[in-house]
């Protein structure tokens, strides 16, 4: 594993509490990859192709003319949005995922909701991600895609509607949430952090239950690198924490990362609809 001692000490603190105001987020970005051997490089930039899914969704969505509850363009990335605007024809710059959709599900594309195509394409990339060599990449998204799943149990007994469906991979958890009638779907001894979510949930505020997501992901962070230092594992932990930081800085809009959550949050309410089965 690559050491590199120049570029974290070069790095600039993060504070899960705190917006990062003096950071140009595309110089760092720019900065770390210029600064890592090119196997390094190769799994931060897969790590980015969770922006292009959004993104492509985004697109796919304004081509459809429904509407996207991503805000903006996700960055970094490593398809730019000019690229995604004529994807068909770009198929080779695209992610592993996103081309395979294209090249072999095309009808299949065509046909489904937003809401499936994205679920097929999240499928795929954890899938990678689990995969992966790196025992920092597959453990962090294993943990991530049971805190995602878990999310969308919670939602779904919200709401009354099933998450199966929307559930991703075939985890043990995955029928635990099905299953469960218990508060916590009887895995409170597993997952601690439970009990804070379930608090976030209460409250109704979606401001408190992103950033209570993000404080239990940067927790699972620090405790996959407690015994890494100035190697690989801490700078693509650093990358998703920058992600997370990024997401709670002003970046010159009139509305701040908060209102703007809450308004989408609000958007989304009020476009939800059950569907007739579940009327």
């Amino acid at each position: 594993m690559s050491r590199y001692f120049y570029l974290v000490a070069s790095l600039p603190d993060l504070d899960p509490d705190k917006p990062a105001r003096k950071i140009d987020f595309e110089e760092l970005y720019d900065h770390i990859l210029r600064n890592l051997e090119p196997p390094d490089r190769m799994q931060l930039t897969f790590l980015m192709q969770g922006n292009d899914i959004e993104n492509f969704i985004k697109t796919l969505a304004e081509k459809r003319g429904e509407p996207s509850y991503y805000l903006g363009f996700s960055a970094p990335s490593t398809v730019s949005q000019e690229l995604l605007d004529h994807y068909q024809r770009n198929q080779d710059a695209l992610p592993a995922c996103i081309r395979e959709l294209i090249e072999e599900h095309a009808d299949w594309l065509d046909d489904r909701s937003l809401a499936e195509v994205e679920n097929w394409l999240w499928n795929e990339w954890y899938e990678e991600a689990i995969k992966s060599k790196d025992v920092f990449i597959s453990k962090f998204f294993s943990f991530d895609r049971d805190l995602r799943n878990l999310l969308l149990a919670y939602n779904g007994r919200q709401f009354g509607i099933p998450a199966k469906q929307y559930m991703i991979g075939d985890a043990p958890i995955n029928r635990m949430l099905q299953r469960s009638q218990a508060t916590d779907f009887g895995l409170s001894n597993e997952y601690p952090f439970i009990e804070s979510m379930q608090q976030a949930f209460s409250d109704e505020d979606p401001v408190k239950l992103e950033k209570t997501i993000d404080k239990i992901k940067w927790q699972y962070i620090d405790a996959l690198n407690a015994f890494s230092f100035f190697d690989t594992d801490i700078v693509l932990g650093y990358f998703l924490k920058l992600q997370m930081v990024k997401r709670w800085t002003v970046s010159g809009e009139s509305e701040s990362p908060e209102q703007r959550l809450r308004t989408l949050s609000e958007k989304v309410m009020e476009d939800f609809k059950l569907p007739e089965i579940f009327n």
